[in-house]
């Protein structure tokens, strides 16, 4: 039998909207926490650890089988450098020097360090580890050296958490107000200002604003002063 776990991703660019307005009725917004995943690298690789056993004098005579099992322990980012860490615990059937029958655990402990080309804002990563083709040296009847190939399986994905629309509701029994009474405001505007946020202000229409004012970009590279309809 096979038990096989398939997650698929597929990255494409998502239309968003992070805020709305009506120039002429009332609205309700709703925005919410929205969370974007993208897979910024596989993992995909083979890592050696090893080490010495230490046993108690004439515990270590035949060793008859020997497998690992492995433990994930924390997963984080250090120095632009993902870092995982965990256990191995190698298990001993065997027999002593007076060929007594025993059964021995003994963890090691690895950390596994992946250089990373692009750093995570948010990471996620749940690697997979698999331990195989365990090898071992006697060395003496008190000790061992033990040497196990791990498979390391990863992805990891940056998080991106955005405050996104998710509704709008708008009201066309509750019409806006005008803010003044005349058809034209005067604003000057600072550096860096954005049309869209002058534009909400004033209950005024971002594309009418850029054209009155011969305006190609939304966002204003120096001080200047605008002539904004709200009529």
């Amino acid at each position: 039998k096979l038990c096989i776990s398939v997650s698929a991703f597929c990255n494409n660019d998502v239309p968003v909207v992070f805020d709305a307005f009506s120039t002429k009725y009332e609205a309700d917004l709703a925005k919410n926490d929205v969370a974007f995943e993208k897979i910024i690298c596989n993992i995909a690789e083979s890592f050696q650890c090893k080490k010495t056993l230490e046993f108690s004098d004439g515990a270590l005579g035949t060793v008859v089988d020997l497998w690992c099992e492995t433990q994930t322990g924390a997963t984080k980012i250090e120095d632009k450098r993902l870092c995982i860490s965990g256990t191995v615990l190698v298990c001993l059937l065997m027999y002593d020097t007076d060929n007594h029958p025993a059964y021995q655990e003994r963890p090691i402990d690895f950390t596994y360090q992946y250089d990373m080309q692009e750093l995570p804002a948010t990471m996620r990563c749940d690697p997979q580890i698999e331990a195989f083709a365990p090898s071992f040296t006697i060395l003496s009847t008190t000790s061992m050296e033990v040497r196990v190939e791990l498979k390391i399986s990863a992805a990891v994905y940056d998080i991106r958490h955005m405050p996104l629309l998710t509704e709008i509701e708008v009201n066309e029994a509750a019409v806006k107000k005008s803010m003044v009474d005349s058809a034209l405001i005067i604003y000057y505007a600072d550096a860096g200002e954005v049309l869209w946020n002058i534009a909400r202000k004033y209950n005024a229409s971002p594309e009418q604003i850029m054209e009155l004012n011969h305006l190609s970009e939304e966002s204003l590279p120096t001080a200047k002063t605008l002539l904004i309809p709200v009529k």
